[in-house]
């Protein structure tokens, strides 16, 4: 099976420093000893990038240079493969927005869920399974592997 690392998993994953951060390593360890393979895409690394380098005085940042954040980034694509955006990301995206009724914040979560369905990508291993809840992907928190 393959896993979209949700930014909140992708971000903890790397930063050691996090309360969370032991959740997702052991996650990621016990679903690759199974077999299991990791991806991201462009969006998770540009969410990645903007919570590494947000002032960690602000909601979740950690406050990063950028060039900590591009060695963090290195870091994540060592387990991660990164895939590439499909064409048809526009169209499904737009066809989720309106079926599921979305709005505000939810419309990044879309995207991800979108990117899944045309990447033929089974799972998020996420945080916040209920914010895709309605998109028609699986989710798996990674204190519950």
């Amino acid at each position: 099976m393959t896993f979209l690392l949700d930014t909140n998993v992708a971000v903890r994953s790397v930063m050691p420093s996090d309360p969370l951060h032991s959740y997702c390593t052991q996650a990621l360890a016990k679903l690759a000893d199974r077999g299991e393979k990791f991806v991201v895409g462009s969006q998770v690394l540009a969410e990645a990038w903007s919570l590494l380098t947000r002032a960690s005085t602000s909601r979740e940042g950690f406050g990063l240079t950028p060039y900590d954040a591009d060695n963090r980034i290195t870091q994540l694509l060592r387990f991660a493969i990164l895939l590439p955006e499909p064409p048809d990301i526009w169209h499904e995206h737009h066809r989720l927005l309106v079926s599921c009724g979305v709005s505000g914040v939810q419309v990044h979560d879309c995207r991800l869920a979108a990117w899944c369905l045309l990447h033929g990508v089974e799972s998020i291993l996420t945080f916040n399974s209920a914010d895709f809840a309605r998109f028609g992907v699986t989710t798996v928190r990674p204190n519950d592997v």
